[in-house]
């Protein structure tokens, strides 16, 4: 999201007419459950678990096959629902 890519999902810090698209933020926001904008990238291959909180190190959890991208955090909203599952 912050680096130019192209449309295998490959990534460049320039953009070229390889890369031609993004960047499409300046950075990572903050989470604010976490207050941490760190991104934990799940390999290819790998399930993204919508219920493992992975630790205070990462504010986001990214994969770049399916690109999905969820909260990592163990809170829950006032309806009981994580928020790793938005």
């Amino acid at each position: 999201m912050t680096r130019y890519s192209n449309e295998a999902c490959g990534t460049n810090l320039t953009g070229s007419t390889s890369y031609p698209l993004g960047p499409y933020l300046q950075k990572m926001p903050v989470n604010p459950l976490t207050t941490n904008n760190a991104v934990l990238i799940i390999s290819n291959g790998q399930p993204l678990d919508k219920a493992t909180y992975r630790g205070p190190a990462y504010g986001w959890v990214y994969k770049p096959e399916t690109q999905e991208i969820i909260a990592n955090s163990s809170e829950k909203d006032l309806n009981g629902v994580s928020y790793m599952q938005y």
